[in-house]
């Protein structure tokens, strides 16, 4: 397929695509705007990427919505960030639920506020039916939170460490249906994961982009694509050399 004009092989595409949405406040201080205009207009770079994303083969995205390290910031900021969820769930979930698509939510759900768990819990409960593509909202996550909820839960089911395995592990992190990430987009020059999907990311092709996250295009999206499918995916292995 032909994506923004760069041909894509429509038998290499990541299955599984990470998104670290990151530049929302310094693309707005470069305009002299409020933080919060920032991050809304990452929302509407998400909406315009969630539809590029729809063409292609790809069939899970998780999104870093929101860190459990994010409680930091302001108040004014947070306000403002659970503003435009509760504004997502008026607006965008609609659509994306008539096209089918799945919402999941990974995460701890304490510290949010009712309405929130609300419309988590609403979100994911009226599309677990749905067979189109498949959103993932890492919403008030942390990659070893998550690995450290899995572990309490073993110990409490009393199971013995020598029968602790990967696969036991992997099957009950928050959605262990997603399976690991292929490719993980991180935007605006940041070289690190932040504690995004640890468990999953194992062996991840990565992609760093220096452009902001509200001026990332579909153009921006199908390069990393290009550059995901032209990398050779070992596993740990090596690449078999033909006689």
């Amino acid at each position: 397929m032909v994506l923004a004009g760069i041909e894509l092989d429509d038998n290499k595409f990541p299955m599984h695509l990470g998104l670290i949405m990151d530049g929302n406040s310094r693309w707005a201080k470069k305009r002299s705007l409020l933080k919060l205009q920032g991050h809304r207009a990452g929302a509407k770079a998400l909406k315009r990427i969630l539809e590029s994303i729809e063409k292609t083969p790809i069939k899970t995205v998780t999104i870093y919505a929101f860190s459990k390290d994010n409680w930091k910031r302001s108040k004014s900021e947070l306000d403002g960030l659970f503003t435009i969820l509760r504004q997502f769930y008026k607006s965008d979930y609609p659509k994306l639920k008539k096209r089918q698509v799945k919402i999941l939510h990974s995460g701890d759900t304490s510290g949010l506020e009712a309405d929130i768990i609300d419309i988590l819990e609403k979100m994911t409960r009226e599309t677990k039916d749905n067979k189109g593509k498949v959103l993932n909202l890492a919403l008030n996550y942390s990659g070893r939170n998550e690995i450290v909820r899995v572990m309490q839960e073993l110990i409490g089911q009393g199971i013995p460490p020598d029968e602790i395995t990967e696969e036991l592990i992997s099957a009950r992190l928050d959605n262990p249906e997603t399976g690991d990430v292929d490719l993980l987009i991180r935007t605006s020059g940041e070289l690190r994961i932040s504690n995004f999907c640890l468990w999953q990311l194992a062996y991840s092709e990565l992609y760093f982009t220096e452009t902001l996250w509200p001026d990332f295009t579909e153009k921006d999206l199908a390069e990393a694509l290009y550059s995901f499918q032209v990398r050779e995916r070992r596993f740990g292995g090596r690449i078999a050399k033909s006689a």
